[in-house]
């Protein structure tokens, strides 16, 4: 589910499906059985989390077809009990700690482009608030899979840790600060197709930043700080309005 429907919409165009809203203002996308198979096959080489999912859905779509029975008719016993092994399965996974697993080798674009989609996703652009009138760009990826949190850290740095969650299964967390965090909202850019606004805020924090390292000797003008106030501000509201999308219920 997304707050945007924009990034659905191409996923629609390419394997089908509809892009329905939701009560809570966000936007779900879920493709027709008919086009399951594409769409895992597609994707599957560039998968490092939920994987065995992906094999499962395969295996499970397997069951439909080719099929020997009419349609409306009740499937052979041993097939009903495959598909409900296979469901078991894949909603167990969805509360199993995630394995780090070898990192994949990819081309360039290739890599940034599976951030991209891992920020427009997990991910948040915004300015960290210090003591005094210190403003931090930041970059923040959140999940349970530990391998893809540990691919963009292998690329672009940063420190990673685990946080608190109301669910069952740790959080691995990467934080970018400064002139990482800039090299990651360039380098994503042409790839990512949500929260620009934020993005750019980030790197025109550090740029900020870096120009007046060398012209202020005592102290920053109050223009200056209040530049990277509102830069604060207009983040936190904009990151605000995607977490409302994106966790309320419906």
């Amino acid at each position: 589910m997304l707050k945007d429907a924009a990034p659905l919409r191409r996923l629609s165009g390419l394997f089908g499906g509809e892009v329905k809203p939701r009560k809570d203002g966000g936007f779900a996308w879920a493709v027709s059985k008919d086009n399951l198979r594409r769409c895992i096959e597609s994707v599957q080489p560039y998968l490092l989390g939920k994987r065995q999912q992906a094999d499962l859905l395969l295996e499970m779509r397997g069951t439909f077809e080719n099929v020997t029975w009419k349609r409306g008719i009740a499937p052979p016993p041993h097939v009903a009990r495959k598909r409900h092994e296979l469901t078991d399965k894949i909603t167990a996974l969805k509360y199993v700690q995630g394995e780090l697993t070898p990192l994949p080798t990819w081309k360039r674009g290739e890599m940034y482009a599976y951030v991209a989609g891992l920020c427009d996703g997990d991910g948040s652009f915004g300015v960290y608030r210090g003591q005094g009138n210190r403003y931090v760009p930041t970059v923040q990826i959140g999940m349970t899979d530990p391998t893809p949190v540990a691919f963009v850290e292998a690329m672009f740095g940063g420190t990673e840790g685990n946080i608190e969650s109301d669910i069952k299964k740790d959080v691995h967390q990467l934080v970018l600060q400064r002139g990482m965090a800039a090299e990651l909202c360039k380098r994503t850019a042409p790839y990512r197709t949500l929260k620009h606004e934020q993005a750019d805020i980030v790197v025109r924090l550090h740029n900020h930043i870096q120009l007046w390292k060398s012209r202020s000797t005592h102290g920053l003008p109050v223009n200056v700080i209040a530049k990277r106030q509102a830069w604060f501000e207009r983040t936190h509201f904009l990151n605000s309005l995607s977490v409302r999308a994106e966790t309320n219920p419906s």
